[in-house]
């Protein structure tokens, strides 16, 4: 229709703002559609690499399977020619007869060995200068005790009948501690060996002494004093023997070897000679094999040896690892 004047005019735009405004507006694109198109894409490219990893990653797999397979059965054969070659090297494996008798078992060796101890050379260790020592010297001389025992036990055949005198106080608290001890072929006594055998049959080895031993006598019993610092107490073990009325003697080292260092000589080690003796009867060798290398010993020459010397040479060759053993 047509207006006229103003204010139809403005009646009219009032009408057309009032209609705009209770008219909805048009709803505008949601761009959601083009981002969900992108996620899409980038999925895809993601499970493509990750396709693409997890075929390398299998693939290695194979490959590493492979490799182990083949590794394996390299060693299956080094191990089959190691085999034939030990059996080749070996020859023929020994026929067992049946009446063969069959390998002791370790409780019967050890069974048969603690048979025959009691029918060894009878040695003391004469623990009777307790109050005389202080604890770190009771302590080593318990040690040097069960590297005694230790190297006896070696001896499968003529083991020693081995005592310990004057058995009490500090010493023998200090070797209960250690593990076996109360178990082993081991006379322990807390009385004196005056007691337990003829005053006749004693040889108390001293140093100090003028006697000097020759070979060992089965129907003696050797007393090795207990003492761990000689210089400390010197001439100890030869005033006690003194004064019991007892024989003494010494070892023989002067007239085999040379020590240039101090000649005073460990319970255990003297009790080694005296076993290695026994098996040898070669004193040069005896006190070679056991007397260490720090004392700076040394053979002499001894022309009256002769064929005894190299006999003992081969026979003692195999006794170099007697000492400083354990059971």
């Amino acid at each position: 229709r047509r207006v006229h004047g103003d204010g139809d005019l403005r009646c009219c735009t009032f009408l057309t703002m009032e209609s705009a405004s209770t008219t909805e507006a048009p709803e505008l694109p949601v761009a959601s559609e083009p981002v969900a198109e992108h996620t899409s894409i980038d999925n895809a490219a993601s499970q493509a690499q990750e396709s693409k990893r997890a075929q390398k990653r299998k693939q290695k797999d194979i490959k590493w399977e492979v490799i182990k397979k083949l590794k394996k059965d390299a060693k299956k054969e080094r191990k089959k020619a190691l085999k034939e070659k030990f059996l080749a090297e070996r020859g023929p494996k020994p026929v067992v007869l049946e009446h063969s008798a069959p390998r002791p078992s370790n409780k019967e060796l050890k069974a048969r060995w603690q048979s025959l101890v009691p029918l060894g050379q009878k040695v003391v260790v004469d623990c009777g200068f307790d109050a005389f020592q202080s604890d770190k010297e009771i302590k080593s001389l318990s040690q040097q005790l069960m590297y005694a025992y230790g190297a006896n036990r070696k001896m499968d055949d003529n083991p020693f009948h081995l005592f310990c005198t004057n058995f009490e106080g500090r010493i023998k608290n200090c070797l209960s501690k250690v593990p076996g001890s109360p178990d082993w072929s081991v006379t322990y006594s807390e009385r004196s060996y005056m007691e337990l055998f003829d005053k006749d049959e004693l040889v108390y080895l001293t140093a100090d002494s003028e006697n000097v031993i020759q070979e060992l006598d089965p129907k003696k019993v050797y007393i090795i004093g207990g003492i761990v610092d000689r210089n400390r107490l010197k001439m100890a073990t030869y005033n006690k023997a003194v004064e019991q009325g007892i024989q003494t003697a010494k070892l023989p080292i002067d007239t085999f070897v040379q020590v240039h260092a101090t000649r005073v000589l460990t319970v255990n080690h003297v009790f080694e000679i005296l076993l290695q003796h026994s098996l040898i009867h070669n004193w040069e060798r005896a006190f070679l094999n056991v007397i260490p290398t720090r004392k700076g010993v040394n053979s002499l020459d001894h022309e009256d040896q002769g064929e005894e010397q190299e006999e003992g040479d081969e026979d003692g060759s195999t006794l170099d690892t007697l000492t400083n053993h354990t059971t």
